[in-house]
């Protein structure tokens, strides 16, 4: 989980943005997801998952998520 969220600050210095609302939302993510795992797997990875999504790409949808307008 750290390593993503490793790559995320990568890429939003990559693109030069500024803290926006959808950074606040991945850093609540990461929060959630350290805090209480087993819940977090079952809420936003497992679904992706059973989906036939790999755990890489499942991660990659989350955070790409977090850039998509409403």
């Amino acid at each position: 989980m750290q390593q993503l969220h490793t790559e995320f600050r990568k890429r939003v210095l990559y693109e030069r943005l500024e803290f926006t609302r959808e950074e606040e939302v991945l850093n609540q993510i990461f929060a959630f997801s350290q805090i209480d795992p087993v819940r977090f797997h079952e809420l936003w990875i497992r679904p992706l998952l059973c989906e036939g999504i790999s755990i890489e790409a499942a991660f990659a949808h989350i955070m790409d998520s977090c850039f998509q307008p409403n």
